[in-house]
């Protein structure tokens, strides 16, 4: 319900078309309305072009039996009301399938689903449901709900890709290294029931943008009976676009853009913004297609509801839309290859990594989720793996086949061994129904193998003659080399506290100082609330690296729960940069060089000295080879002292 010119929902049907059309465009099939109900003219524009609309009453609280705490009898009156009458000026439209009470509601079930069972008696057309993401920690199937929706079933019970820290513990996007084989199956309807360990007695919830203390009755674990929807999936944050204030020509003004964009300013990295914009989406676009793939990958579930395609302008300002605030395309991913994992019909691959050593074989297996009742006959599925650099191609193909309506079925399996390669390399896997338009596509990252341990490595290195960098984590041997006017090539894992943030692969959720907020008030831990990676991808630096400018899969070992340097006050341009949010505004580091009293440093936060990982030694390996060369000639300066200040 953002429309930034008008201020208001439309009440004409040609308007509302242009929404739901544009939602089509985006695989998308039907409308949750947030604790509203749309005018008529939505209705109207949703039969005509085809999209299923969920009405909610217009409630986020607490509804309870007369006599208990928090009981209302006007408010409750008039929301069984509202649902009556929206049921009578709305129902007979074949747009509205669905009907929820409210969201993230808490009360006493028994009043919910007496008001289901009354709305049952009058209108027996839609699906009804107690509301959406009741209960949270605690939730429970209603006699009267047709369908479930929510977002876990038990504490760990997670059947999102992402939380908020308050509502810990976090997603698989969030926290898992990337893969493409992760199902939520077994955390919908698991084997064996077990006893809830969590969620009794008071507990304290995230409400709205605050908090609220409520009863929490323990029970046996909830197994569903009926259909299972996920509630609000996705909130992967993207930076700000400071072009689109220009767009505000209407009744809103972007004062908060603006405030944001002269924060950047003042932190003198304004000149950074459309750089920050564009990896922080490339982040996120990442993050969409494995939360998606994964709901389409889980026989278990039923459907999701995406929190929004659109930015939301409020609470904080959540730009977590693939579309901006006006529903135009950000640039960040086209229609086109947004539907290759989010339509009616998506195929996919499932594999175990995106990063293997040249001799190792990438396993596949080829599943289809298809909702489109057309048939495909005769048709294969080829599956190629084509080196982005030197176009060398390996090609599977499947014995022709039909393929019929089908929620999801595994059609082939198939493996490509890596060829052998002198220097990392980059390959893009595609999938397609041949004839068709369904298509889908990955890139694996593909690197020489290594012969020796990284710590042999480092202990030949320093065996070396002078002329070779010094190689440290230690701020006194730091110190030693850079008086002595040496090149070095330091692991800033001592870095103090005052001066570090800790690293996370995945971009913030919704947006930080709203949830920032929420876990301070609950004395939980705040969020990381960076947004990927910024990544000078031609820096010498990064020369026998393999790398886009935004963060990829290869860096998820180097950038996980490592130190980023908070680089507040310098002139320094970092060669990786980790990008902060825009309430904060750190010049975070993750690599960086400088000229240090008489010598050159290289600085690289992780402990790539400690990693065996294969992407981690050849980033150590690029970095050794730049501080090693002629062109490691720092053009910026820090104060010994600085330094001191961070590392000693």
């Amino acid at each position: 319900m953002i429309f930034p010119l008008t201020g208001y929902a439309p009440m004409d049907v040609q308007s509302w078309e242009k929404v739901f059309l544009t939602a089509k465009d985006y695989g998308i099939n039907h409308y949750r309305f947030h604790t509203c109900c749309p005018p008529e003219a939505a209705f109207v524009a949703a039969d005509e072009v085809g999209m299923y609309l969920e009405p909610e009453l217009p409630f986020w609280g607490t509804i309870v039996a007369e006599g208990e705490p928090e009981y209302d009898k006007t408010r409750q009156e008039f929301l069984k009301q509202e649902g009556y009458d929206i049921l009578r000026e709305y129902g007979n439209h074949p747009s509205f399938l669905l009907f929820s009470l409210g969201n993230e509601l808490w009360g006493n079930p028994k009043v919910l689903d007496e008001i289901l069972g009354d709305y049952k008696a009058v209108d027996r057309r839609h699906w009804y449901v107690q509301g959406s993401n009741n209960f949270q920690f605690v939730p429970t199937v209603l006699v009267n709900d047709d369908f479930f929706c929510g977002v876990r079933f038990s504490k760990e019970r997670l059947f999102r890709g992402s939380y908020a820290m308050c509502d810990a513990p976090q997603g698989h996007v969030q926290v898992k290294r990337p893969e493409m084989e992760y199902s939520y199956d077994d955390k919908i309807r698991p084997a064996q029931k077990a006893e809830m360990e969590s969620g009794v007695g008071e507990i304290e919830i995230q409400f709205g943008t605050g908090t609220k203390k409520v009863k929490a009755e323990g029970k046996e674990e909830l197994i569903p009976h009926i259909p299972v929807v996920s509630h609000e999936i996705g909130q992967y944050e993207t930076y700000p676009d400071y072009r689109e204030i220009e767009k505000y020509t209407g009744v809103l003004v972007p004062e908060n853009l603006k405030i944001f964009k002269e924060r950047l300013e003042q932190a003198g990295m304004v000149h950074m913004a459309q750089k920050f914009f564009q990896a922080s989406g490339k982040l996120a676009v990442q993050c969409y297609k494995r939360e998606l793939e994964t709901a389409f990958k889980s026989r278990e579930l039923a459907g999701f509801q995406i929190l929004d395609l659109q930015d939301f302008t409020g609470q904080g300002t959540a730009l977590v839309g693939i579309l901006n605030a006006f529903m135009e395309n950000k640039g960040l991913i086209t229609a086109d290859d947004w539907r290759s994992f989010c339509s009616d019909c998506v195929l996919m691959l499932s594999f175990p990594s995106f990063v293997y050593e040249e001799g190792m074989e990438f396993s596949y297996r080829v599943l289809f989720s298809n909702m489109n009742p057309a048939e495909l006959k005769d048709a294969r599925i080829v599956v190629t793996m084509q080196n982005k650099v030197t176009g060398e191609r390996m090609r599977n193909e499947t014995e022709r086949m039909h393929f019929t309506q089908t929620r999801l079925s595994e059609y082939a399996d198939g493996t490509f061994r890596i060829p052998e390669c002198g220097v990392p390399q980059v390959y893009e896997v595609h999938v397609e129904i041949e004839g068709s338009s369904i298509e889908n596509s990955y890139e694996i990252y593909a690197f020489p193998k290594c012969h020796s341990k990284l710590g042999d490595v480092v202990n030949i290195l320093r065996q070396k003659a002078d002329t070779l960098p010094v190689i440290t984590d230690r701020y006194e041997e730091l110190k030693r080399a850079v008086a002595e006017g040496r090149k070095v090539l330091f692991f800033g894992t001592g870095i103090r506290d005052a001066y570090a943030m800790i690293g996370t692969y995945c971009t913030d959720f919704w947006c930080y100082p709203m949830f920032a907020s929420i876990s301070e008030s609950m004395n939980r831990p705040k969020p990381v609330g960076t947004m990927g990676l910024y990544i000078r991808s031609e820096h010498p630096a990064l020369a026998e690296f393999v790398t886009e400018e935004y963060e990829t899969p290869q860096w998820w070992d180097i950038v996980t729960e490592e130190k980023n340097a908070i680089l507040d006050g310098t002139d320094i341009e970092p060669i990786v940069w980790v990008i902060d949010n825009f309430a904060r505004n750190h010049r975070l580091g993750l690599i960086y060089e400088a000229k240090v009293d008489n010598g050159s440093v290289l600085f690289c936060q992780p402990d790539l000295l400690h990693k065996d990982e294969i992407a981690a030694k050849w980033l150590f390996y690029s970095l050794y080879q730049y501080a090693a060369s002629e062109r490691f000639v720092p053009e910026q300066t820090m104060e010994p002292g600085q330094i001191e200040k961070m590392y000693g």
